[in-house]
């Protein structure tokens, strides 16, 4: 029996078998070399599964670069514009992964991507309001910082071997960051800053009050939130990256310094999201025998909404805020914040307020907004809250939807789901802003790929248009039986012992 990869030649009926004489690499002819089909978790990243523009599995050095610049604690100003290494890689790859994307070296154009592209085209009309040069200029970058990191991710991050090179650096962040954040919690020494400071301009000390006996490390980052909400993001998809190869007990066990980071960032916004992961992962190996598991889990959460709301004497943001939060007072604050800034919503909900301060109480002296879903309602009025929701639920759901055959691309999508799923909730806590920002825009889109590869219904994104014309199911290896060409079932076929495990 011969078997063929997926692009026979044009020349060739799809009714007529392929001639034995002819070899080419990746091709199993009768006569010709043979090579057994991947199986398990490497059929993902295989030549015939992956997307075509895919040369290798290497991680692309503009990757590394993007990276490596969220850790560089750097300032400086030109004009009236503040910059930093991460806005300058940025403002580099804008061009290039634009041209990629619309050229379709990023798989088919998305839902998500038209989300991302009108919350950049919206942001840029709200911000450009009251004109002015430098207002334009810094609308320039705001847009910038929306498309280029997702694109980034859906141009670079397209296969498997790919997806798991970023988790293990996002692992190294970690733990290169770790000892830092230890030395500043118990001492208020900033170890990183202390190195650059001599030379450049860095951020300021946050300054807050000690919790839990400990000083809040914020290591390279701006602020402590921004630190232990990215280091809490990446705390499942790491595990689940570390579990493809270990034990439970020694994937915890690796996965700790992440755990160990969220600790130390004292944020309840970071918590909540490594919490949340952790719950939700729990949620869905009690109940993996319950086909209809989100369902009764949807139904809960409405549920304890409304006996929230009917059988408590406070609002239910008002509830769950004191709830979750430090102390009362930081609870009351953000109870605060919430009715204010919707006063100021509903003052100017098509636009939104733009770079203007928002209007509140005297006494409220803070002007941080500690929501990131009503900072965008605020500066960009109730179009802008659509459009980046629309955008996150869009990849959510896209997540999903795709059924990769591969059961470890399938861990890797539960995982980013409910990494995604748990920031959320913690972003009614909590605002985002600067390299953290851009790394989460960069994460909605390095899970893209994973509809792209083949899936359980034996359908793939990759080249519709080519499997259509092969009258096959995309992505599927063909072969050769009385004389003529028919679908392999991977269903079948891919069942090697580290598959089924």
């Amino acid at each position: 029996m011969s078997r063929y990869t997926r692009f026979p030649p044009k020349a060739q009926s799809s009714k007529e078998p392929l001639p034995a004489s002819r070899s080419r690499a990746g091709d199993l002819t009768e006569n010709g070399p043979s090579r057994a089909a991947p199986q398990g978790r490497d059929a993902a990243s295989a030549p015939s599964a992956r997307h075509p523009v895919v040369a290798n599995d290497r991680l692309s050095p503009m990757v590394w670069i993007f990276l490596a610049s969220l850790l560089i604690p750097i300032l400086f100003s030109v004009g009236s514009l503040k910059l930093a290494p991460v806005r300058i890689v940025l403002l580099i790859a804008v061009v290039p992964v634009l041209i990629a994307w619309i050229s379709g070296k990023c798989g088919r154009i998305r839902l998500a991507d038209i989300w991302l592209l009108l919350l950049a085209f919206w942001m840029f009309v709200t911000f450009n309001l009251d004109g002015g040069h430098s207002t334009f200029r810094y609308s320039m970058l705001t847009v910038i910082e929306v498309i280029a990191p997702y694109l980034l991710a859906r141009t670079y991050i397209r296969s498997q071997a790919q997806y798991e090179a970023l988790l293990r650096i996002l692992f190294w962040i970690a733990v290169i960051l770790l000892p830092a954040a230890a030395i500043e919690s118990f001492t208020k020494i900033r170890i990183y800053n202390m190195i650059v400071d001599p030379i450049f301009s860095t951020f300021p000390w946050a300054n807050y009050e000690p919790r839990l006996g400990l000083y809040r490390a914020q290591t390279v980052f701006e602020h402590p939130i921004l630190y232990g909400v990215m280091v809490a993001f990446f705390t499942l998809p790491v595990f689940t990256l570390f579990r493809q190869s270990n034990g439970w007990a020694a994937s915890l066990l690796r996965t700790s310094p992440i755990l160990l980071a969220t600790f130390l960032s004292l944020s309840a916004g970071a918590w909540m999201g490594a919490i949340l992961q952790a719950l939700l992962s729990l949620y869905k190996i009690i109940l993996r025998n319950v086909p209809w598991r989100w369902w009764l889990a949807l139904g809960g959460v409405i549920t304890l909404y409304f006996v929230v709301l009917f059988g408590s004497n406070q609002p239910v943001f008002q509830f769950f805020s004191g709830k979750l939060a430090f102390d009362s007072h930081t609870a009351y604050h953000r109870y605060l914040i919430w009715i204010y800034g919707w006063e100021n919503v509903w003052q100017a909900p098509l636009f939104g307020r733009g770079l203007a301060d928002w209007d509140r109480p005297i006494w409220l002296y803070s002007p941080s907004i500690d929501n990131l879903w009503l900072v965008f309602a605020i500066r960009h009025g109730l179009p802008g809250l659509i459009f980046i929701l629309g955008a996150y639920v869009t990849v959510v759901c896209t997540l999903i939807w795709a059924r990769p055959q591969s059961e470890t691309v399938r861990a890797y999508r539960e995982a980013l789901v409910f990494a995604l799923i748990g920031l959320a909730v913690a972003l009614v806590t909590v605002h985002l802003w600067s390299a953290t920002f851009n790394f989460i825009i960069f994460m909605l889109g390095a899970g893209m790929w994973m509809r792209d590869v083949p899936q359980e219904d034996g359908s793939s994104s990759a080249d519709p248009a080519t499997d259509q014309r092969r009258g096959a199911a995309p992505n599927t290896p063909i072969t050769a039986r009385g004389g003529h060409l028919r679908p392999v079932n991977s269903r079948t076929t891919n069942n090697s012992p580290r598959n089924r495990s």
